[in-house]
């Protein structure tokens, strides 16, 4: 990650246009380093409002940024955050994603299977 980085801010110090991520992209190489670092909501909470207000970031991406949230609070054993997180993912993939609702009911219905009487912690 760090290699990327350094590589941005050397093209946009040589004004290689070509070089540049664009805001969408950026903020997808975050949600890279948040899975990476194992991000608290905070953080995610951060990136998830800056997504919502970049105009050119696409209904997926927001789906998976949401999504990859919810499976970094798994992760953490925080099962209630994270379970609030991929029933949102799935409430955006139904209303402007639809191709990724399959894969966040699947994540759900794994987490709901390692949580204490699956459903009763949400």
């Amino acid at each position: 990650m760090n290699e990327i980085r350094e590589r941005q801010r050397k093209g946009r110090d040589e004004n290689k246009a070509e070089a540049a991520l664009s805001a969408a992209e950026e903020l997808l190489l975050d949600m890279v380093d948040l899975v990476i670092a194992g991000g608290g909501e905070t953080a995610w909470d951060e990136l998830i409002a800056r997504a919502r207000a970049i105009a050119s970031f696409q209904p997926q991406d927001l789906v998976e940024l949401l999504e990859m949230k919810g499976l970094t609070l798994s992760r953490q054993n925080k099962l209630k955050e994270a379970l609030a997180s991929l029933r949102l993912a799935l409430a955006e993939a139904e209303t402007s994603a639809d191709l990724f609702a399959g894969r966040v009911r699947r994540d759900i219905a794994s987490l709901e299977g390692r949580t204490p009487g699956g459903r009763a912690v949400a």
